[in-house]
């Protein structure tokens, strides 16, 4: 019964270590497309006052991966906050790891 466990632990372990490869896979991936932003593509984001529902979505599910203190404090649901982390362009979001 012992065994049994413990094989069933190393699968849930494999598991989890997959799901976190995948997981940093995907972020290098995003971190890559922002980076290949131009200054447009924030001037464009940065203009709306009251951008379109989907991009909001988009920038503050963005935003959330790379800022979760804030999107844990609510604080992108602010469409100026959003502006304001755009704005910073911080470079944290464009180095990819």
């Amino acid at each position: 019964m012992f065994h049994q466990s413990s094989v069933e632990a190393e699968k849930e372990s494999e598991e989890v270590r997959v799901d976190i490869m995948f997981d940093r896979l995907m972020l290098q991936d995003l971190r890559k497309n922002v980076a290949k932003l131009d200054v447009r593509a924030y001037a464009e984001l940065k203009s709306y006052g009251a951008p379109p529902v989907a991009i909001k979505k988009i920038v503050k599910a963005t935003l959330s991966l790379f800022y979760p203190e804030k999107a844990a404090q609510n604080e992108l649901d602010d469409w100026g906050v959003c502006k304001m982390v755009c704005q910073g362009h911080s470079p944290a979001i464009c180095t990819v790891t």
